[in-house]
This record gives structure tokens, sequence and C-alpha cells, in this order.
């Protein structure tokens, strides 16, 4: 594997793993930490697929963790109908985590929809400044010049196409591998018509034998007995 030595003679070594922790581009190490390197085969094919998940992992969590920024931050500039202000509208820091708050899921007055009032003057119920402000961050360029619904179509895109991509380059590899064995097949395999007609050759030629000897023995015969009378 990769130049790794498994089986030899009577030994055998163990398929070298990499640590738990470890980080894309996963891979195999030797035991003193020297990697090895795997470009092909169904174990590379899993190496692969193991880092662009990671990839998509990545993305995902970035793409999350600036919408809870976003969010959190413009959420704590209002006030909600309660009266409180400075609270989060989620918590939670990625994709494996993100919730709405306690505060919210326990009362919707707790979400701070409102501009926060002036003391000593209260929220107004049909005041929703806030609010506006929070829908228009998706219409803000949070990650690089994209917008956060820009990118996350993006990421989906991005994993059509490599999925599409992946099936279409093991479609054209089965392809390959089927034109090769055809090919060995032509070399060295058995034909089933050649071998058919072979043994109705070898049949006859069996049959124009025996017919053969017969004739030879029915010949001898006559001469044998028929000059002995």
């Amino acid at each position: 594997v990769g130049g790794h030595q498994l089986v030899y003679n009577q030994e055998s070594s163990p398929l070298p793993t990499p640590p738990k922790d470890a980080k894309a581009p996963f891979g195999l190490v030797e035991e003193n930490g020297d990697p090895i390197d795997i470009h092909g085969g169904q174990l590379g094919g899993y190496l692969k697929a193991s880092e662009q998940v990671q990839a998509y992992t990545d993305d995902l969590n970035t793409l999350t963790t600036t919408l809870i920024k976003a969010v959190n931050g413009q959420h704590a500039a209002g006030a909600g109908l309660d009266g409180t202000t400075g609270k989060p509208f989620f918590v939670g820091t990625d994709a494996s985590n993100i919730s709405l708050s306690q505060a919210i899921q326990s009362s919707t007055d707790a979400i701070a929809a409102a501009t926060a009032p002036t003391p000593p003057a209260t929220v107004a119920v049909g005041n929703g400044d806030n609010a506006r402000a929070m829908a228009q961050i998706a219409q803000q360029a949070l990650i690089g010049k994209n917008t956060l619904n820009q990118a996350y179509i993006g990421q989906v895109a991005r994993v059509g196409a490599d999925s599409k991509a992946a099936k279409t380059q093991a479609s054209n590899q089965d392809s390959v591998v089927t034109q090769l064995q055809n090919q060995q097949s032509a070399v060295s395999g058995v034909s089933l018509d050649e071998e058919l007609s072979k043994m109705i050759q070898y049949q006859r030629s069996y049959q124009a034998a025996s017919r053969f000897i017969t004739t030879i023995d029915d010949t001898l015969d006559r001469i044998i007995n028929g000059l002995g009378k």
C-alpha cells in the first residue's frame, strides 16, 4: 500500500492509521510518523472522499459561525417586548451545535425585534426596526464577496458538481477496466465456439483412425484365414 509492506513471507504488518484528531488531508502514516502516499484504488477513493467531506464540513461551519455572529450582534442591539436587550438569538459555535437561545425558545417576547428605547421610554409594540436590520443581513457580503445565501448555494452546487464528476470518473474507469478484460480474454481466454470446433475435429479424427484400424484388421483376417483355406 503506497510502498508500505503489509505481508512478507510469514510476517505481516498492520495497516497504519492516522491519529484520531488528524485534520484533512487524511492519510496513512508509519509508526515513526512518515506519511504513506496513496493515490488510487478503493482505499485512495475513501481517503479522497474523506478529504472532500471534511472540506464541505469546514465550509458549512464557516457559514454557520458567520451567521451566528452576524445575527447575534444585531439582535443584541435591539430589545424585545419583555424589555430586555443584549441577549443572543442563537447559541452554539458552528453547524454541529447551533440552536435558538433558551430565552427565545421559552418566549417569543424575548426576540429583540425593536430598536432599544431610550429610558424611561418602553418598547413600542409595532417597532420592528431591528427585525428589518436582521433581515438585511442576508443582503450583506459576509463571506468574501458573497452573501450567506450565495455562499450556501455555492456550497450545494459544489457538492453536486463533485458528485457528478466522481460518478463520471467511476463510469469511465469501469469502461477502461471492461475493455482491458476483453483484450485479456481475447488473448488468453477460452472461446466456446473454438473449443467446440476442436472437439468435433478430434472426434472425427478418432472415428477415421478407428475405421482405418477396423479396415486393416478385416484385411489381415481375410488374408490369413483365406490363405489358410
